[in-house]
């Protein structure tokens, strides 16, 4: 049975509270684009009828008369027009914003504990702005997360995979050797799911081979592994996942500070918006405790 989803009722107070302030500005932000959608349209056809009644003027004093209040309409349609794009794209980010804490929360297991994180102290300089800060903020934590992607991406040195591939032959060949029974003659049992090599699966056969021909399977495979390496650099395994968590948790403390700064901005009057895939434990404040489920 899946397991059930945690509520939002468990989160910490002060984060379960800026999470409906963000889905109220979610809602607000599309209200706010309806509004401007319909100011610009009704717009738009006062401009086609001032346009009639200008083309229509029966003398040049009422047709000049008539191009000042077209004239005044159109820049009012091209401010609602910009109004538009720039609320249109606000919508964007807030609601995407809100439907993806929503869709963390709805991810986390039932048993998800979710505990307050230390806010990290931030100050911005006085010759600085809140949006410069930002910006270096977001360009250091999208250089962390670069790295992260290559190094998760990034293939083993051909010697490490030419030795995980003698090892896989090894394994395979071990899987692939029958077991010998001579208490009652000889009894050969094969550990394969069928009797015959016709209706014996992939890796049976390839168990069979490996036991029947080692070298010959360890050096085919080696030649293979060797062509198929991609052109990226390789990064031993040897302090791979531990410099992966590293800058995991570097990611992850910049995005606390791209949040606090987005936080001191907004005390200050300023809007900056968040991203809409920002890190939902970056922005609601929080760690998730994992623990276990008792056993009923």
């Amino acid at each position: 049975m899946r397991e059930a989803f945690v509520d939002a009722d468990k989160l910490p107070v002060t984060a379960a509270l800026k999470l409906e302030r963000l889905r109220t500005a979610a809602t607000d932000a599309q209200a706010l684009m309806f509004a401007t959608n319909h100011a610009r349209d009704v717009a738009d056809k006062k401009l086609g009828l001032a346009v009639n009644r200008r083309d229509s003027a029966g003398d040049t004093k009422a047709t000049e008369a008539a191009d000042v209040i077209v004239k005044a309409i159109e820049a009012e349609v091209s401010r609602l027009q910009a109004e538009a794009v720039r609320r249109r794209g606000r919508h964007g980010a807030v609601a995407g914003l809100a439907a993806n804490l929503d869709a963390w929360i709805r991810q986390q297991p039932a048993h998800a504990v979710f505990e307050l994180a230390e806010v990290p102290p931030l100050a911005v300089p006085a010759d600085d702005g809140f949006a410069a800060a930002l910006e270096r903020v977001r360009a250091e934590r999208d250089q962390r997360e670069a790295e992260l992607r290559r190094l998760q991406s990034a293939p083993l040195p051909l010697s490490e995979l030419k030795v995980a591939a003698r090892g896989l032959v090894e394994d395979l060949s071990r899987r692939g050797r029958p077991a010998i029974d001579l208490r009652q003659g000889l009894e050969v049992k094969w550990r394969t799911r069928e009797a015959s090599v016709a209706h014996m699966s992939g890796p049976d056969v390839a168990a069979l081979l490996c036991w029947l021909f080692p070298n010959e399977m360890a050096a085919a495979l080696d030649a293979a592994v060797t062509r198929a390496v991609p052109a990226a650099a390789p990064v031993p395994s040897e302090g791979r996942a531990e410099r992966m968590d590293e800058l995991a948790a570097e990611v992850l403390a910049l995005e606390r500070r791209e949040e606090r700064l987005i936080e001191l901005a907004t005390e200050a009057g300023m809007e900056l918006l968040r991203r809409p895939h920002a890190n939902p434990m970056a922005v609601l404040g929080v760690r998730v405790a994992q623990r276990a489920v008792r056993a009923a």
